[in-house]
């Protein structure tokens, strides 16, 4: 099915993946990417399932994750909580780029809604502005892989509760080329330039 062609984006446990591979081994070696939202490092864990010894996507399905990542996909790209935990959005910040009553009452609603289920998942406190954004990093990653810097590393493996061992320490760039790596973890971003597009994309949606 050419994979060789194909970004791949997990937002998930990575079992539907793992099961590709395993039903047809060197599939995954041939994607042109893989970027993942999952793992931690020295972040502490969010999955209630392995008492919060790692990050839910990979806790769910410890032994997927590593199929994954060692799956020989040679630009893998992995957004682990290190990085998502800190990287939060002001609410009033997004809500100041709203060029009409319009958009306001759209981008308060997304905003809003946003901070409801982090609060309801146990994420933050009632009255917070501030927004992970775990999941939509991915797709910005997608668009603009500039906004962020990465570690490489040689080798990773996922134990069957989802807690990551990395390898020898590659190199850092701002993207990682195919073929360049084997996994790279993000650890920085331009916060500024991601509000900028996270405000486009709101504008873009209520214009289609």
């Amino acid at each position: 099915k050419q994979w060789y062609q194909r970004r791949v984006r997990a937002i998930g446990p990575l079992t539907n993946l793992s099961a590709v591979e395993r039903k047809r081994p060197g599939t995954l070696r041939n994607a042109k990417q893989i970027i993942i939202m999952g793992g931690n490092i020295k972040e502490g864990g969010n999955c209630l399932k392995t008492n919060f010894a790692s990050e839910y996507n990979f806790g769910m399905d410890g032994s997927a994750a590593n199929t994954v990542l060692t799956s020989g996909c040679s630009n893998i790209v992995v957004f682990p909580l290190d990085l998502t935990n800190h990287l939060q959005f002001d609410r009033e910040i997004i809500l100041s780029r709203a060029k009409s009553d319009k958009q306001l009452g759209f981008f308060t609603s997304v905003m809003d809604g946003a901070l409801a289920a982090m609060v309801r998942e146990g994420e933050c406190l009632p009255g917070t502005r501030m927004l992970s954004i775990h999941d939509v990093h991915c797709f910005i990653y997608f668009l603009e892989p500039g906004c962020y810097v990465t570690t490489s590393f040689e080798e990773c493996r996922v134990d069957e509760d989802g807690v990551v061992s990395l390898g020898t320490e590659s190199s850092s760039s701002t993207d990682s080329s195919p073929g360049s790596v084997k996994i790279a973890f993000l650890e920085g971003a331009d916060e500024s330039q991601i509000t900028s597009l996270i405000s486009r994309m709101f504008e873009t949606i209520l214009v289609s």
